[in-house]
């Protein structure tokens, strides 16, 4: 089995070559030598990690779905999926998965096993203890606390 050795991140790391999606030994042919490419440190980063991604189902959501698909070997993609008009989460995501734009990652067999909804709903913003406003002061008229933002 080919190894691979990346000096560009800090602590040398080793990988496979057969692990890594779109990193294949090859044969100089006028040589005889194998060629090894170099692996990206976004390539390195992503592998075999978990990733939480909110707004996945959006116009660049479903991009950054499918280059994180095809491009890293990340182990799982968890989406933030709102249930929307009677279609659960789960159902949205078989949705998103059968766009066009997955047709090649795909081909690989393994997107319903790297990519996860987790189902989330927002709910109305509750009222705050002596207050006659149901909603909290400062989401209409005042000044958000430090931290926050306020669309």
């Amino acid at each position: 089995m080919d190894t691979l050795t990346t000096s560009s991140l800090p602590g040398m790391q080793t990988f496979t070559t057969s692990s890594l999606p779109g990193v294949e030994s090859m044969s100089s042919e006028s040589e005889g030598e194998e060629f090894v490419p170099t692996i990206s440190p976004i390539t390195a980063f992503y592998k075999d990690k978990s990733v939480f991604i909110t707004g996945g189902t959006g116009f660049m959501g479903k991009v950054l779905v499918e280059k994180l698909l095809r491009s890293t070997p990340v182990a799982r993609i968890f989406l933030l999926i709102r249930p929307k008009k009677g279609v659960s989460a789960k159902e949205r995501l078989q949705q998103l998965l059968s766009a066009p734009i997955f047709d090649r990652v795909k081909e690989s067999g393994e997107v319903e096993s790297r990519v996860v909804a987790v189902s989330s709903f927002l709910l109305p913003h509750p009222p705050h203890p002596g207050s006659s406003s149901p909603r909290c002061p400062w989401c209409s008229t005042a000044p958000p606390p430090s931290g926050l933002m306020k669309n």
